[in-house]
C-alpha cells in the first residue's frame, strides 16, 4: 500500500488479517496512527512507516506498536517524528531492527529501549540529537 496518498486508517481495516506477517505503508500522507489500528496483526514480524508526515504524532501513534508482540522490523524513517512516548516498545522484546532516522528527534529518556533486548540494529541519525 505503498504511495497511495492514505491520510487515516480506520481501526478496523486490518481486523480480520490475522495471519499477516508483513505490512509496508511507505509514502503515504500518515499523520497519527490510532493505538488499536494494529491491535489484530499478531504474526506481524515487519511494519514500514516510512516516508509518512507523522508529525501529528500523538501518544495514540507511539501506543499503536504495544499488541505487535511478534514486531522484528520497524521502520520509522522520515516521518517527523519529534517525540517518543516512554513506554512506546514496551510490549517489542523480539524488536531486532529499529529505524528512526531522518526525524526530529531531540531527546528520549533512558529506559525507552530497555525492553528491546534482541535489537542488534538501531538507526538515529539525521535527527535534532544534542
Amino acid at each position: 500500500m505503498r504511495g497511495n496518498q492514505i491520510t487515516v486508517i480506520h481501526p478496523t481495516a486490518f481486523q480480520n488479517l490475522n495471519s499477516l506477517k508483513r505490512l509496508k505503508l511507505d509514502g503515504n500522507q500518515l499523520k497519527n496512527v490510532e493505538s488499536n489500528v494494529f491491535e489484530s496483526l499478531h504474526h506481524l514480524i515487519q511494519l514500514t512507516l516510512r516516508d509518512n508526515v507523522l508529525l501529528a504524532q500523538t501518544s495514540d501513534t507511539g501506543h499503536a506498536f504495544s499488541k505487535l508482540s511478534a514486531l522484528q522490523n520497524l521502520d520509522l524513517n522520515n516521518c517527523g517524528i519529534k517525540t517518543l512516548p516512554d513506554n512506546m516498545f514496551a510490549n517489542n522484546a523480539m524488536l531486532e531492527v529499529l529505524e528512526l532516522t531522518t526525524n526530529s528527534i531531540i531527546s528520549w529518556k533512558s529506559e525507552l529501549f530497555k525492553p528491546l533486548r534482541n535489537l542488534t540494529i538501531l538507526t538515529m541519525a539525521n535527527n535534532k540529537i544534542a
